[in-house]
């Protein structure tokens, strides 16, 4: 379905590919084959949050999280992406200390960390985005621009463009018209403007569509009309 659309690659999510290959043995080799079979490129691979919210769960969290990036390095795959805990319990210095053992982990592995945006998360606002970036000064810290997720935490994706452009490495197009996910072009979000600021700043990563898809939609006709909208509107 995504290859006949007409996309050059896939964002896959680790917990999802647990979940439809529960009887295969060698996971990686499974993904693999069918990824190089339909011709598509691995643009990055979601891995499980590092939500710990005690010192005490830290270390159990940062294994599983160390392990998915190890099946990222076995699948081919540049960047790991992944979220914080939720904000009302999760404090900031946590997340920092978690982050601080992925990022040796993917010095070690020569992976990219990305880090996404999501609604009541720690990384929810533009500001704690600039917090983490700074505080960490990392070389392989990257960011996620969810678009969607941001339009509901009421930050504009151009924002964030602006001022993270060279740590992104993708960007997620959705459109939506308050919490409600619509296909593009029928939403609140001002795709084409977000679209001129990517190419306005030179942006070199991924633009990627969803990763949900309407309540009620077809999948297979909303990720084609999605792909002719984006080559619609990028010059």
């Amino acid at each position: 379905m995504v290859r006949e659309a007409g996309y050059e690659g896939v964002e896959l999510s680790w917990s999802a590919i647990e979940r439809a290959f529960a009887d295969v043995e060698d996971l990686t080799g499974k993904v693999r084959s069918l990824v190089d079979a339909h011709g598509l490129v691995l643009s990055g691979l979601v891995i499980a949050d590092m939500d710990a919210v005690c010192q005490e769960e830290l270390p159990g969290v940062s294994a599983t999280v160390s392990q998915q990036m190890e099946a990222a390095k076995r699948l081919g795959v540049s960047t790991v992406i992944m979220g914080g805990g939720d904000r009302q319990q999760q404090s900031l210095e946590l997340l920092v200390d978690g982050l601080r053992i992925l990022l040796a982990a993917g010095d070690e592995l020569e992976l990219d960390v990305a880090l996404c945006n999501r609604e009541r998360s720690q990384i929810e606002q533009i500001e704690d985005l600039r917090s983490l970036v700074y505080t960490l000064r990392a070389p392989r810290l990257r960011v996620v621009n969810d678009a969607g997720s941001f339009h509901i935490a009421s930050v504009n994706p151009c924002d964030v463009i602006r001022e993270f452009v060279a740590r992104m490495s993708v960007v997620r197009i959705a459109d939506g018209r308050g919490r409600r996910l619509v296909r593009l072009g029928q939403g609140e979000i001002n795709v084409p403007a977000i679209l001129d600021e990517l190419q306005y700043r030179g942006y070199q990563g991924w633009v990627t569509v969803g990763p949900n898809v309407p309540v009620g939609d077809d999948a297979a006709s909303y990720v084609a009309e999605s792909i002719r909208y984006l080559r619609d509107h990028i010059a």
